[in-house]
């Protein structure tokens, strides 16, 4: 999702020309960032360590502020190299988009579901994979093939004090070596590990079960949400390049 929104932004009409020609010339940097926080999945470094926030039904303070407070050096003024720069607006795109996901989907359609007497929290969290499944696999097949290049040319540069370079690295590789012509994606086995399932069986839920996504979440409602986070996500971006 993080990459295919990301894509989506660069070639977006309404951003202002001066932040198109940025991207363009330091795109591998955004698009790095629009994945860096979820290295945490290959590091073991905690959530709220790369994305600032627990698990809660209203993040406040929301993430971007809270990591900008935290580490003041990531401000747009305090930055003047357009890689860093590109990154870190990369980063703020993800955590903006994270946050509608949680505010408006995860927690109203899936958490608080899973507490009434009908419905386990295993049940809801494995419908909750399926979904997440589904859609990483439909933004895969819409992904830009020069992307895999692009980002496993992208070097960071002490970009961070919370994820070391190696470990930002380690995880553009395993991004990217699914990008490749003609490889497979590891979703299934990532998510599949956090649903308690197996790739197959995940990947068999994917095929035949998402009448069972949709009876929590119908495809209409999945729609607005996922235009509410694009919208957001370019409202934050633009807001951290314009440095207000």
């Amino acid at each position: 999702m993080h990459l295919a929104l990301a894509q989506r932004l660069h070639h977006d009409p309404t951003l202002p020309d001066e932040m198109h020609e940025l991207l363009d010339g330091v795109w591998g940097a955004f698009l790095l960032g629009s994945i860096a926080p979820d290295a945490r999945v290959s590091t073991g470094i905690a959530r709220a360590e790369t994305h600032f926030y627990e698990y809660r039904p209203r993040l406040e303070p929301p993430p971007v502020i809270e990591m900008l407070r935290r580490y003041p050096e990531l401000r747009r003024d305090s930055l003047h190299d357009p890689e860093h720069v590109s990154f870190i607006a990369g980063y703020v795109g993800h955590l903006q988009m994270d946050q509608v996901w949680c505010e408006q989907m995860l927690f109203p359609y899936f958490v608080m579901r899973s507490h009434s007497a009908d419905d386990s929290q295993h049940h809801m969290m494995r419908i909750f994979h399926i979904l997440m499944a589904h859609l990483d696999q439909r933004d895969r097949d819409n992904l830009a093939p020069d992307n895999y290049d692009v980002l496993c040319q992208t070097i960071p540069n002490r970009w961070l004090r919370f994820i070391s370079d190696p470990d930002l690295c380690g995880w553009r590789d395993i991004v990217a070596s699914q990008l490749a012509p003609g490889a497979q994606s590891r979703s299934f086995e990532i998510l599949g590990k956090a649903a308690g399932m197996s790739p197959n069986e995940l990947r068999w839920a994917v095929d035949h079960q998402l009448d069972q996504v949709w009876m929590q979440v119908s495809p209409e409602v999945l729609n607005a949400i996922e235009t509410e986070m694009f919208i957001q996500a370019r409202a934050a971006v633009i807001h951290y390049l314009t440095g207000v």
